[in-house]
């Protein structure tokens, strides 16, 4: 797909500062699109803002704008509340929400605690769904809209590290996109989910480099996946080009799982 498809909409952006969530944003906004990114209380933004203004794909206007962001704890309503509400000042509207927060642990499943868990599912499943439920009510009155959540081939298959709490969480995920695009795609509101293999992202390369080899060899392509990669199906599925899909898994994971 190439152009300026997503000319004129309005999307925001959670776990933002990520590797990959900054590198959706940077495609997002070259697209055409006006980004509003958020990530939690805290958070680095050095990397997404330097890239930002040597982006040399950037409009000049573009580039030289400072990036549109908010600081929010996402998985309250509340937080999401205020996110959905903050656009809806600056801009007007919201036309399509990219839910990218989250949080990847290895833990033995008999060696999880009742924390570890909540956390998990605070940080995987709540950063979905509450973003999620505080833009709908913004997009039927729209009567249009897009949602992209993130799941993980863990939440499809099973972890392979020890993560059960963490492949739990974006299994529920994959449920809450398939059940969203039930109710809400007859309004014109579409919903699915990104699920993405080994990717070369710094939350990935904190492991052992055995595991990354490991990681690499279970692709087709002998490879990790690049967050480039991931990014361009989310422009895809915030445009007209993708009208007839809803609540789909996308899987973007070099082969992984054949």
């Amino acid at each position: 797909m190439t152009g300026r498809s997503l000319d004129g909409m309005i999307v925001l952006v959670s776990g933002a500062a990520g590797g990959i969530g900054r590198t959706v944003v940077l495609k997002v906004a070259r697209a055409g699109a006006v980004v509003l990114a958020c990530d939690r209380p805290g958070s680095s933004w050095k990397a997404l803002d330097k890239a930002w203004l040597s982006d040399e794909q950037l409009s000049a206007d573009e580039a030289t704008q400072p990036l549109e962001r908010i600081e929010l704890d996402l998985s309250s309503l509340q937080g999401a509340r205020a996110f959905v509400d903050e656009a809806a000042r600056r801009f007007g509207r919201v036309d399509g929400l990219v839910n990218i927060a989250g949080y990847w642990q290895t833990k033995p499943f008999l060696d999880i605690t009742p924390d570890q868990l909540d956390e998990m599912l605070d940080a995987n499943l709540k950063t979905a769904f509450y973003p999620a439920q505080a833009v709908v009510p913004l997009m039927l009155k729209q009567g249009r809209g897009r949602i992209v959540h993130f799941a993980s081939t863990a939440g499809e298959y099973g972890s392979i590290s020890p993560g059960s709490h963490y492949a739990a969480a974006k299994g529920a995920v994959i449920g809450l996109t398939k059940s969203m695009a039930r109710e809400v795609s007859i309004h014109g509101i579409l919903v699915n989910a990104i699920s993405p293999g080994p990717i070369d992202t710094t939350a990935l390369s904190g492991g052992a480099m055995l595991d990354i080899g490991v990681a690499s060899q279970r692709t087709l392509l002998g490879r990790l996946g690049e967050p480039a990669e991931v990014a361009e199906v989310v422009v895809f599925l915030l445009s007209e080009a993708a009208s007839f899909i809803t609540g789909q898994i996308i899987g973007v994971n070099g082969g992984s799982r054949l």
